[in-house]
């Protein structure tokens, strides 16, 4: 999965305040110009039913990206904080809230990693149908660090209560 010293990261977009698709479409530039990052490709941009929020949360737009980069963990996440605080997102944020814009790294190439800071791959990107359905369209038979199924096998295996995210716009 990693070609020299490069590693292949995938990221978790979400949104659901502000303009929804501006804000990752910016997030997206931002990770890439900030990652020196190569070989970037988008999946399509889906809705989904917020999960874990407040009644009445609106909807959040996903997405996943996956690039090449030799940034290392540490730095990728200080990126994506960093990218979150200037689109708007309060540095101290409460779980499961409303967001301008929400970064995740999903995986990194075959890191594992537990640190208080991060942990890789995303402990919940498994059970999350919102993060599996676009991460299939890139990459259905990736299997994740400490999984044994493929991303694909991954979401139509998932038993979950969630509404499944759909489709919204393919290019963004």
């Amino acid at each position: 999965m990693n070609r020299g010293s490069a590693i292949l990261w995938g990221i978790g977009l979400g949104s659901n305040l502000g303009d929804s698709e501006l804000l990752l479409a910016e997030a997206r530039a931002r990770l890439v110009a900030g990652a020196s990052a190569t070989d970037l490709r988008s999946s399509p941009l889906y809705r989904s039913t917020a999960v874990d929020c407040a009644p009445g949360t609106a909807d959040f737009a996903n997405a996943v990206i996956i690039f090449e980069s030799d940034i290392g963990p540490p730095n990728l996440l200080a990126l994506a904080q960093q990218i979150e605080i200037d689109l708007g997102r309060p540095a101290d944020h409460g779980h499961h809230t409303p967001r301008t814009v929400d970064i995740d790294l999903l995986f990194g190439g075959d890191i594992i990693l537990d640190s208080e800071d991060l942990t890789l791959p995303h402990p919940r990107a498994y059970l999350r149908s919102f993060v599996l359905a676009p991460l299939a369209d890139l990459l259905p038979d990736l299997v994740l660090p400490a999984q044994d199924k493929t991303v694909a096998d991954l979401l139509s295996d998932l038993d979950s209560d969630e509404p499944a995210p759909v489709r919204i716009q393919e290019d963004w």
